[in-house]
C-alpha cells in the first residue's frame, strides 16, 4: 500500500515550482545573485531571538544598497524573496512578494507584478492559506489575459487547478489536467506539459491508476538532461525515480521499490532537496517496516527526525513522529510510542498554527470568551422566547395555511401557463408548417414557369438566329435583332438560375466534374472581362497563381458561375477610375478565388443577408441597383456543394471583397481546351458608337433637334431606346445618375430632357431626380421616368420628387415618343411665358413659398372638383378672388399653361395614375370622372397626351 498523506501535495506542489526551471526576470532564480553584505544583514536580522514579527526591514535594507537602481531593487528583491523560500520561511518571502507587486505596479510594468501574484499564490497554498492563493492567482491571470500572453494564461490556469486539489476529489481533477495537458501540446509549452506530467504522475498513482501513472512516468524518464545535470532538472528525475518506487511497492516488488527510493535518495541530496529528502526517508521506513527490519527503518527514520527538525518542517516531523510511534508499537514499547504520539500531536499543532495564520493559545482564549458572552446572550434569548413562543406558533400557522394557498393557486397557474404555452407552440408549428408549405410551392411554381419559358424563349432565339445568319436585315435591324438576340439569351441565363436553385432546394443539384487545366480554364475566363473593364474605364487585373498544365477534376460551369457572378457584381458597383482585382490560388488542394472592388461597399445591417435568396437592399439613403437577388445565393450554394464556402468583407465607401474556396482533387487524365462563355454586354458599346448623335427631323437639316440624355445601366435597353430617338432627337447617354448629374452640371452640351431608369447602380434614379429638382439650374429640366417596378408606390415618389413623367418597362415605341414630344412642347411653352432671366442671371428662377402654397391649393382644389360643373373659367376666377385675366397671367406666370391647357394636364393625369392602379372602372366612369362627358373624345385626349388609348391601360 501507498503511504498517503493529506498535506503532501500541496508541498509537493511547492517543491515543484521551487525546483523546476520558474523564471523570474526572465533568467532561472538559481542565477539571481543576492549582495553577500546584504544577505548577512538580513539573515542577521532573521536569527534574532525573538525572530521579527514584521519584515519591513527587507525592503529598506535593499534600498539602502541600491537606491539610484531601480531594476536592480526589483531584481534583489526576487533573489531575496527565493532565498527566503529555499529556507522555507515563507511569511517573509510573502511579506517580499507583496512588496515585489507593489513595486511592479508602481513602475507600470504588469509582467513583473504578475509574476509576483505566480509565486505568492505558492506560498500561502503552502501555507494552507488557500483564500488568499486564490486571490493571487485571480490577479495574475487577469494580467495575463490583459497581455494575451497565451502560455502565462495556460500556467496561470494550472496553479488555479492545482488549487482545487484541496477541494475537489481526484476524479473531478484529473480530466482537467489532461484537458490542459493537450492545451500545452497545442501551444508547445515544454515546461508546463513537464509539470502538468509530474502532477498527473502523483495524482494517478494516488487513485491506483497504475496504468496512468506508468504513461507519466515514461514522459518524465524521457525527459533530456544536461551533463552535468542542472539544477532545474532535478525534480522531474526525483518525481519519476519515487513514482516508479510507488509502483513497485504496489505490486509488491519490494527490492525493485528499494532501488527507485534510494535512487530518490540519492538525487534529493544531490540537487540538495531536503524535504523530498525526508519524504523519501519516510518511504524507506514504511518498506522496512513491511518488510519487518526494525532497526534499518529506525535508522530511516532517526535521520529524517534530525533532518526535519534543523530545517522546522513541522509537517514533516508530523508524519515523523507518527512513525516513530507506531515503530515503538511493534517494538512493545507503550510509553515510547505515547510520547511519540504527544509530540506529533504538537508537531501538528505547530503547523496548522503556522499554515493558519493565528496563534493557537489566542484562538482558543477568545473562543472561551464568545463562548461566555454567547452564553449570557443566550439566556436572555431564552427568556424572551418564552414570552413569545406563544405568538410565533401562531404566525408560523398562519405562513404555513398561507404558504400552502400560494402553493394551490401556483400549480393551478401553471396549469393554465402550460395550456396556453402549448397552444402557442401548436399555432406557431402551424404558422411554420403553413410558411414551408408556401416556400415549397412559390419553388414549385418559379421552377414550373422557368420550364414553362423554355419553350416561348427557344422560339426567339431560334428564328432571330437564322435571320442574323440570312444576313439579308438592313444595319438598324441588324443590331435590333442582335439586342433581342442578347436579352434572350440573358433571360435564358436566369431560367437556368431559378431551375438551379430549384435542384438545390431538392438536393438534387450534381457535380459534373471533368479534367481540367486550372490555370488555362480561370485565365480564359477572367480575360473575358477584359474590354468591359476598358470601356468601363476600370482599372482590372488578375492573378491566377497556379502552376501550368495542373489538371484537377473541377464542374467547370459552376465554377465559371461563381466567377461570373461575382465579377458581373463588381463591375456593376464599381464606378469609372475604380479599381477590380481577382486573384485565383491553389494551395494544400484547396482552390480560392479572390474578387475586390473600390466601390461604395455594403451595409454592415446588409451583410449578414447578402447571401440569402431574392435580398435586396432597403438601406435608407442607398441607390436601388435591381437584379434578381439570386446571384450570391447560388454562389454561395455551389461552394457548399462543391465542398467549400463564400465569406464577405466590406466597409461602406470603401469596397468589398469576396472569398470563395473549395477543395480540388488532381488528376492524371488529360484536359481538354474549355469552351469561352461569352460575358453578356461586353460589346454593346460598339452598338451605341453606330447611333447617329445628330439628324434630321423629317429630311430637313437645317432644323437644330432638342438633345435628349437617356440615363440607363443595361447597355442593350440604351442601344435600343437610342435607335428609337435617333431618328428624331439628338441623344447622349449615362450608365447611372452620378455621371448624368457630371454630364447636366459640365456646362458643355445643353439638355433639353431626361430620360433615366430607377434602379441603377452608383447613384439610382431618385436620387438623379432629388439631385435636378433641388437645384435652381436644373429644375426646369423635364425628366421622364422609365422603370420595370410598376408599383404605385414607386411612382407616388417619383410623383413626390417632381418627375414630368413615366412610363413602365415593357413600353410602346410610340407612346415614348409622344409622351417626349408633348413634354418637351409644355416646356416650349413654359419657356416663352417664363422671364428669360432676372436681375441676378438667373435662367429659371425659383418659385416663392407664396407662388408655391397658391398653386399647391390651386391644384388641390382642382383634383377635388374634376367631375364638378364648378371648373369654368369664371367659376375658378370668382372661387380664387381674381378676374379672369388675372387667373390667366397667373397660371402663365407659374405653369407656363393657360388655365384651359392645365385643367386638361390635371384630368389627364388624374385619369392615367387612375388606370395604373389597376382600380376596376370602365373608360365612360373614368371619363365622367376627372370631367369629361364623352368617352370617345376622353380617349382621342389620353392618346394624343400619351400614346396609349386609356383602354390599353385597362
Amino acid at each position: 500500500m501507498r503511504l498517503v498523506y493529506p498535506i503532501y501535495y500541496p508541498l509537493f506542489f511547492l517543491l515543484l515550482f521551487l525546483r523546476a526551471g520558474i523564471t523570474a526576470y526572465g533568467q532561472d532564480k538559481t542565477s539571481l545573485y543576492v549582495n553577500p553584505v546584504l544577505w548577512a544583514s538580513i539573515e542577521a536580522e532573521l536569527q534574532q531571538t525573538p525572530p521579527p514579527a514584521n519584515f519591513s526591514f527587507i525592503p529598506e535594507l535593499v534600498k539602502e544598497h541600491f537606491e539610484q537602481q531601480p531594476d536592480s531593487v526589483y531584481r534583489t528583491h526576487f533573489a531575496v524573496m527565493f532565498r527566503l523560500e529555499q529556507l522555507y520561511n515563507l511569511n517573509a518571502a510573502i511579506y517580499i512578494g507583496e512588496e515585489i507587486a507593489r513595486l511592479g505596479r508602481e513602475q507600470n510594468n504588469p509582467g513583473r507584478e504578475a509574476a509576483a501574484y505566480t509565486h505568492l499564490t505558492r506560498y500561502y497554498d503552502a501555507l494552507g492559506a488557500y483564500q488568499l492563493a486564490a486571490m493571487s492567482i485571480e490577479k495574475a491571470l487577469a494580467i495575463y489575459k490583459a497581455q494575451d500572453d497565451k502560455n502565462a494564461i495556460l500556467l496561470a490556469e494550472y496553479n488555479r487547478l492545482s488549487l482545487r486539489v484541496h477541494f475537489v476529489s481526484r476524479g473531478a481533477i484529473i480530466p482537467r489536467m489532461e484537458s490542459l495537458l493537450e492545451q500545452a501540446k497545442a501551444n508547445k509549452a515544454t515546461q508546463l506539459i513537464e509539470k502538468l506530467h509530474a502532477s498527473l504522475l502523483d495524482l494517478t498513482l494516488l487513485d491506483s491508476n497504475y496504468a496512468e501513472a506508468e504513461k507519466h512516468v515514461l514522459y518524465l524518464e524521457k525527459l533530456p538532461h544536461s551533463n552535468p545535470i542542472k539544477p532545474q532538472d532535478y525534480p522531474f528525475m526525483i518525481i519519476a525515480a519515487l513514482g516508479r518506487g510507488d509502483m513497485a511497492l504496489a505490486r509488491n516488488q519490494l527490492s525493485e521499490a528499494e532501488r527507485r527510493y534510494l535512487e530518490t535518495l540519492r538525487l534529493c541530496r544531490a540537487d540538495p532537496s531536503p524535504w523530498f529528502e525526508i519524504y523519501t526517508l519516510h518511504k524507506l521506513t514504511n518498506l522496512e517496516l513491511r518488510r519487518g527490519n526494525l532497526s534499518e527503518a529506525k535508522s530511516y527514520l532517526e535521520d529524517a527526525r534530525i533532518r526535519a527538525e534543523k530545517l522546522e518542517l513541522h509537517d514533516l516531523l508530523t508524519q515523523t513522529y507518527a512513525l516513530k510511534s507506531r515503530l515503538a508499537e511493534q517494538e512493545n514499547d507503550p510509553a515510547a510510542a505515547l510520547r511519540f504520539l504527544k509530540e506529533k500531536i504538537l508537531q501538528e499543532e505547530k503547523f496548522k498554527s503556522r499554515s493558519e495564520g493565528f496563534n493557537l493559545e489566542s484562538f482558543y482564549l477568545q473562543a472561551e470568551r464568545d463562548k461566555l458572552a454567547t452564553a449570557e446572550i443566550n439566556r436572555v434569548l431564552e427568556l424572551d422566547l418564552k414570552n413569545t413562543q406563544l405568538t410565533y406558533s401562531i404566525v408560523i400557522l398562519l405562513l404555513l395555511m398561507l404558504l400552502a394557498l400560494g402553493l394551490v393557486l401556483g400549480y393551478l397557474r401553471l396549469r393554465q401557463d402550460k395550456a396556453e404555452l402549448a397552444h402557442k407552440n401548436y399555432v406557431i408549428q402551424q404558422h411554420a408548417d403553413q410558411l414551408e408549405s408556401l416556400d415549397a410551392a412559390k419553388s414549385r411554381f418559379f421552377a414550373n414557369v422557368s420550364h414553362e419559358l423554355r419553350t416561348p424563349l427557344s422560339l426567339i432565339i431560334g428564328p432571330i438566329t437564322t435571320l442574323l445568319k440570312e444576313k439579308q436585315a438592313s444595319e438598324k435591324q441588324t443590331l435590333l435583332l442582335k439586342a433581342v438576340n442578347r436579352s434572350a439569351r440573358q433571360l435564358e441565363l436566369l431560367v437556368k438560375d431559378i431551375l438551379d436553385l430549384r435542384r438545390l432546394e431538392t438536393g438534387k443539384m450534381p457535380l459534373h466534374k471533368e479534367p481540367t487545366d486550372l490555370k488555362a480554364f480561370f485565365q480564359l475566363h477572367l480575360d473575358q472581362f477584359e474590354s468591359l473593364a476598358q470601356w468601363r474605364q476600370i482599372q482590372y487585373s488578375t492573378d491566377v497563381r497556379v502552376s501550368s498544365n495542373i489538371v484537377a477534376e473541377i464542374d467547370r460551369e459552376k465554377c465559371r458561375q461563381i466567377l461570373y457572378n461575382l465579377l458581373s457584381n463588381a463591375f456593376k458597383f464599381t464606378p469609372a477610375q475604380g479599381g477590380i482585382e481577382a486573384v485565383v490560388v491553389l494551395q494544400d488542394e484547396i482552390l480560392s478565388l479572390e474578387v475586390a472592388d473600390t466601390g461604395p461597399g455594403i451595409p454592415s445591417a446588409d451583410l449578414s443577408q447578402i447571401f440569402d435568396r431574392f435580398f435586396q437592399s432597403n438601406q435608407k439613403g442607398r441607390f436601388s441597383a435591381g437584379g434578381s437577388g439570386i446571384g450570391l445565393s447560388l454562389c454561395q450554394d455551389y461552394t457548399r456543394l462543391m465542398g467549400g464556402d463564400i465569406r464577405v468583407e466590406s466597409k461602406e465607401d470603401a469596397g468589398c471583397v469576396f472569398y470563395a474556396s473549395w477543395p480540388v482533387d488532381f488528376s492524371r487524365q488529360p484536359s481538354a481546351l474549355p469552351t469561352p462563355v461569352q460575358v453578356p454586354d461586353l460589346d454593346s458599346h460598339t452598338m451605341e458608337s453606330l447611333l447617329p448623335t445628330v439628324s434630321a427631323v423629317g429630311k430637313n437639316t437645317q432644323v437644330p433637334k432638342a438633345t435628349i440624355l437617356v440615363v440607363e445601366d443595361n447597355p442593350g435597353l440604351r442601344e435600343y431606346i437610342g435607335l428609337i430617338l435617333s431618328d428624331h432627337y439628338q441623344v447622349l447617354f449615362a450608365e447611372n445618375g452620378e455621371a448624368a448629374l457630371q454630364q447636366v452640371t459640365s456646362g458643355g452640351t445643353s439638355i433639353d430632357l431626361i430620360m433615366s431608369d430607377l434602379m441603377m447602380p452608383v447613384m439610382d434614379g431618385y436620387q438623379l431626380l432629388e439631385n435636378l429638382k433641388s437645384s435652381d439650374a436644373t429644375r426646369h429640366l423635364p425628366v421622364i421616368m422609365l422603370t420595370a417596378r410598376a408599383e404605385a408606390a414607386d411612382r407616388l415618389k417619383a410623383l413626390r420628387i417632381g418627375v414630368d413623367d413615366y412610363l413602365t418597362k415593357p413600353f410602346d415605341e410610340e407612346e415614348l415618343l409622344v409622351r417626349i414630344a408633348n413634354l418637351l412642347k409644355n416646356q416650349a411653352v413654359k419657356s416663352r411665358e417664363s422671364p428669360t432671366a432676372d436681375t441676378t442671371g438667373e435662367a429659371h428662377p425659383r418659385l416663392s413659398e407664396t407662388d408655391q402654397a397658391w398653386l399647391e391649393k390651386f391644384e388641390s382644389y382642382i383634383r377635388d372638383n374634376l367631375n364638378s360643373d364648378i371648373l369654368s373659367i369664371p367659376a375658378l376666377s370668382e372661387t380664387f378672388a381674381m378676374s379672369e385675366s388675372t387667373l390667366l397671367r397667373q397660371l402663365k406666370r407659374l405653369t407656363g399653361l393657360s388655365p384651359v391647357q392645365y385643367l386638361l394636364e390635371v384630368r389627364l393625369n388624374e385619369a392615367r395614375l387612375r388606370l395604373e392602379n389597376d382600380l376596376p372602372i370602365s373608360i365612360s366612369t373614368l371619363a365622367s370622372q376627372v370631367g369629361y362627358k364623352d368617352a370617345r373624345s376622353f380617349s382621342r385626349s389620353f392618346k394624343k397626351r400619351f400614346g396609349k388609348l386609356p383602354s390599353d391601360l385597362v
